[in-house]
């Protein structure tokens, strides 16, 4: 799967997990736990409008910006959504996620959303690759 070459495409999650934006936050929370992702794409009007993630769920809790039971995702979500192809190497995912703080990518075939990378993907990647080097 992995090898000094791999791709994007080779880790990334998909099928792409998306929600309304305006789905209560606890809702978004709950279809991540099932589907165990740390985040989801929100859309508005068939596009698409953010990513919303644990941690911007957990860092609009510790502000006390508002009630963590009746917040809309749009309200926390991050509106800049970073893509990548599927094509792209891990060195530029990482790159990327490291010089926008960010942990999730949005990963793109002929700017057609079709997955997500995140920092765990990404350690993944970075293991197998210590691995084959063993």
């Amino acid at each position: 799967m992995g090898g000094l070459m791999a791709s994007i495409g080779s880790f990334m999650s998909s099928p792409v997990i998306s929600t309304g934006h305006d789905t209560l936050g606890h809702e978004a929370m709950e279809i991540m736990l099932e589907n165990n992702i740390n985040s989801i794409l929100i859309q508005e009007n068939g596009e698409w409008a953010g990513i919303f993630t644990k941690a911007d769920w957990f860092r609009k809790i510790v502000r006390g910006d508002g009630s963590i039971i009746s917040e809309r995702v749009h309200t926390a979500m991050t509106k800049t959504i970073v893509t990548v192809d599927k094509v792209d190497s891990m060195a530029l995912a990482s790159r990327l996620m490291e010089n926008n703080r960010i942990r999730h990518l949005v990963v793109t075939d002929k700017d057609q959303i079709i997955g997500v990378l995140s920092s765990k993907d990404l350690e993944n990647y970075y293991r197998e690759l210590h691995d084959q080097e063993e």
